[in-house]
């Protein structure tokens, strides 16, 4: 986001770094020109973009970390996928026991309760 030098405050637009080219595309398709809180955006290819200046004494950690690395996010090696796609499956596997759980102990409570009005009787 840029922001005002003497005040601090934005400018009202910014510059927004994607992986490819193909990602750019479909940004400017679905954003340009849809309202957020009443106000339109526009997004658009910057033709003639010119990087910050390369004093980096003024510059926070951050900014010149990014500046350094880039803003893409890092595209993960199959093996990593493997083991994201593992750890979901675990997760959902462990909500689906104490699902499991819980309904077995619902259904003893209502066997028991059906059992001693029957007994009662």
């Amino acid at each position: 986001m840029i922001r005002d030098k003497a005040t601090g405050k934005p400018r009202g637009f910014a510059f927004i770094c994607y992986e490819d080219q193909r990602s750019t595309i479909l940004a400017v398709d679905n954003l340009n020109g849809i309202k957020i809180l009443g106000r339109t955006l526009r997004v658009d290819h910057c033709e003639q973009y010119k990087a910050p200046n390369a004093d980096m004494s003024k510059v926070d950690e951050l900014t010149a970390a990014i500046r350094q690395e880039g803003c893409a996010p890092v595209s993960l090696t199959m093996e990593q996928v493997a083991v994201k796609q593992e750890k979901e499956l675990d997760k959902k596997a462990k909500k689906r026991k104490i699902k499991e759980k819980k309904s077995k102990k619902k259904k003893k409570k209502r066997s028991r309760s059906s059992n001693s009005r029957s007994n009662s009787d």
